[in-house]
């Protein structure tokens, strides 16, 4: 058999033959997915780093690119502020992707250890992001693409992980749910 992939004819009965080789497929687990209207895309966070994008214009969704991610960085949330995506890790970093390089265009450390959840304010003016060390932290979003989000404040930390966390009505609270169970509005 042709090792290469190509295509033989056997002699006098012009059968075509295609030898193919299979590659082991080793999905990783999806984490978060998040979507943005503007854009008809979605970003599907996997647990080995990479974000896969999706267009979901109508009528039928296609892939249409690969974020990978760095060896080891494990996703746990996804977020669009103006059309810009953001990914949090467990490695305690917050990144903006680059949508035309597919590659990060800005990292800032989350100065609480591995994020868990992140949540854009209705603006997109603000991510707030939920830490291992129990504290939600917001971080503004920087008006040039690809510039990232820079930090701004820490709330005072649960005493579990903040585990999960989203904006109030109006943007003008913060609701986190940490490891304890507890629910509290900021």
């Amino acid at each position: 058999p042709n090792a290469g992939g190509e295509r033989r004819e056997r002699e006098g009965r012009g059968v075509s033959v295609h030898v193919a080789r299979f590659v082991e497929l080793q999905p990783a687990a999806i984490t978060t997915m998040a979507h943005d209207d503007t854009l008809k895309i979605l970003a599907v966070g996997r647990g080995n780093g990479d974000i896969q994008l999706w267009s979901t214009v109508a009528p039928r969704w296609h892939p249409i690119g690969v974020c990978v991610g760095a060896p080891g960085s494990q996703i746990r949330a996804v977020c669009w502020a103006q059309s810009r995506l953001f990914s949090a890790s467990l490695d305690g970093r917050i990144l903006e992707w680059s949508l035309s390089t597919l590659a990060p265009a800005a990292a800032e450390d989350s100065h609480g250890g591995s994020v868990w959840s992140l949540a854009a304010s209705r603006d997109g003016n603000y991510l707030a992001a939920a830490c291992h060390d129990g504290a939600v932290r917001i971080f503004a979003v920087t008006e040039e693409e690809g510039g990232g989000a820079v930090f701004r404040k820490a709330l005072p930390a649960h005493d579990g992980q903040a585990l999960s966390v989203a904006w109030g009505p109006g943007d003008q609270s913060l609701i986190a749910g940490d490891s304890l169970g507890n629910v509290r509005i900021r």
